[in-house]
């Protein structure tokens, strides 16, 4: 969520083209964080994710 909200923040600081480029950089590291990690586990283990912002 918190690289949701700052691509969102930072947007208006880039052109068109250029806020593409930047939002992927900001999201790129999303799926290989511990809380997706842990999130998809706890799915299959149908337990609730214990996030803890990493």
């Amino acid at each position: 969520m918190a690289a949701v909200k700052r691509a969102v923040t930072e947007r208006t600081a880039f052109r068109d083209e250029d806020a593409f480029v930047e939002q992927d950089r900001i999201v790129a590291s999303v799926p290989a964080s511990h809380d997706v990690r842990d999130d998809a586990r706890a799915l299959t283990e149908k337990r609730a994710p214990h996030w803890q912002g990493r």
